[in-house]
């Protein structure tokens, strides 16, 4: 089952470990699931929303309901209970930054020592909000990439839960830019936003993401 959609072909292509359990969490369609449910058999597949159209659709869905270790989670992925397996990947993808912070917080809270959690996010808005979260959040990076589909830019962070990690993991993926569009792209927007009201941290990330830039010219 290969999607046309780059975007969550990434997603999964980018998974390096085989983990007991994967929830792709406000998963839509479920592609994402599906796809990692092929190339990882063994693992338990979740596919949680809580709009019940898209419920009702997974329920129905053959690919799904033939598979033993797949099943479908009515919930809201901000405040349910989830059941923490020994190895676990959780997809935050779809989505704006402030409610994968609250997804992602939820499950933080649930998880303990003896738990070995990995995350994927995509964000799809207000990226800047998960680059600061990364920053203070107990997060390493494993992978990262940035895609293009349709003119829009992804950026894929696979990330883990390590208490003792002191890099952040923005700027960890900025080494690993190598589209000198897209950071040109993203120095253009801030600097949009900068001449109307000014912020520190705005700026900052305007004079990070132009070193990075001239690395990539010289």
């Amino acid at each position: 089952m290969r999607s046309k959609n780059i975007r969550i072909n990434s997603i999964a292509d980018i998974v390096q470990d085989n983990y007991d359990c994967i929830y792709d969490l406000c998963c839509d369609h479920g592609l994402i699931g599906k796809k990692l449910s092929q190339n990882q058999p063994d693992s338990y597949i979740y596919y949680v929303d809580v709009v019940p159209t898209i419920i009702d659709k997974l329920n129905k869905d053959s690919y799904i309901t033939h598979k033993l270790r797949s099943c479908v989670l009515a919930k809201d992925a901000r405040n349910s209970k989830f059941k923490i397996y020994k190895k676990n990947l959780f997809i935050i993808s779809g989505i704006g930054a402030e409610l994968g912070i609250e997804i992602y917080q939820n499950i933080q809270s649930q998880i303990t020592p003896d738990h070995e959690v990995d995350f994927i996010f995509c964000i799809h808005q207000h990226i800047d909000k998960i680059h600061d979260f990364m920053a203070t959040a107990p997060l390493r990076l494993k992978a990262f990439k940035l895609v293009k589909e349709r003119e829009k830019y992804f950026e894929i962070f696979y990330l883990a839960i390590d208490e003792k990690y002191p890099k952040d993991p923005f700027l960890e993926s900025l080494e690993l830019f190598e589209d000198a569009e897209y950071l040109s792209s993203r120095i253009h927007y801030l600097e949009h936003k900068l001449s109307f009201v000014y912020c520190p941290k705005k700026a900052s990330k305007v004079k990070i993401y132009q070193t990075y830039l001239n690395k990539l010219y010289s």
